[in-house]
């Protein structure tokens, strides 16, 4: 049983305020058997990242009653004051997409790319935020924009972006068109067939910078899960990536 994706396990969905309450009281229960709290929040504050990040969570007013919940059971707790900065964090980009939204309009900034941007305090985040990859060129524009809206309202915060979280909906053009939900770094891989048909491993590496490991795991998973490329064996040491037809 995973207890770190609680909201799921005992069933809160669609219930009235006193039939959750009655079964937080019983989850707490179950908790109250745990060898340790602090290696529970740990992995809890991680499980809850993912939920946030990949909006996979039941909704956040339930997380942030599930989080009160531990504060009031298990008294003030360094971790929780984590988790609460985690949905600060997530409610806080709702109101910065509208207000940078606002921006665009009132500068007369017209872009042809929708994007729902979160920033998050980096030191409240278990998972790795940071996966070093190059920005997708369609991307750029809008990128400089919220970098300019950023700096001007929050003057001495440093903005970092991280790809390696959030995902895109593309139009892929093949035998027809199609419409993508890719990862971030897959539709940046993606975007670089726009300019030429075929790659080196080597050549995609240097021209997206991104480390190995990452690169090699999404080519697997669009060569082999999702054929968006084909595979060629070159030679014993190059490797050629076509997109797909």
């Amino acid at each position: 049983m995973k207890l770190t994706n609680p909201l799921h396990i005992i069933g809160l969905k669609g219930l009235s305020e006193e039939e959750i309450e009655i079964k937080l009281t019983s989850f707490f229960a179950l908790l109250d058997c745990l060898k340790s709290r602090d290696e529970f929040l740990k992995i809890y504050a991680r499980h809850l990242g993912a939920r946030l990040l990949d909006s996979t969570t039941l909704n956040n007013e339930t997380e942030k009653k599930l989080i009160e919940k531990f504060q009031l059971e298990w008294g003030s707790h360094l971790s929780i004051d984590k988790l609460k900065i985690m949905l600060q964090d997530i409610e806080t980009s709702k109101e910065t997409n509208q207000a940078f939204q606002h921006y665009l309009l009132q500068s007369q900034i017209r872009v042809n790319i929708e994007v729902n941007i979160r920033v998050l305090t980096q030191e409240y985040w278990n998972e790795p935020l940071l996966a070093k990859v190059q920005v997708p060129k369609s991307m750029v524009p809008i990128k400089k924009h919220f970098d300019s809206y950023f700096a001007s309202k929050y003057q001495g915060k440093i903005l970092t972006w991280a790809m390696n979280y959030g995902d895109a909906e593309i139009i892929a053009s093949f035998d027809k068109k199609y419409t993508l939900i890719v990862s971030n770094i897959q539709f940046a891989i993606l975007e670089c067939f726009n300019t030429q048909d075929t790659y080196t491993f080597g050549d995609l590496q240097a021209q997206l910078q991104l480390i190995e490991s990452v690169l090699m795991a999404n080519l697997i998973a669009m060569v082999t899960k999702v054929p968006l490329l084909k595979k060629e064996n070159y030679s014993d040491m190059v490797v050629l990536f076509h997109g797909a037809v």
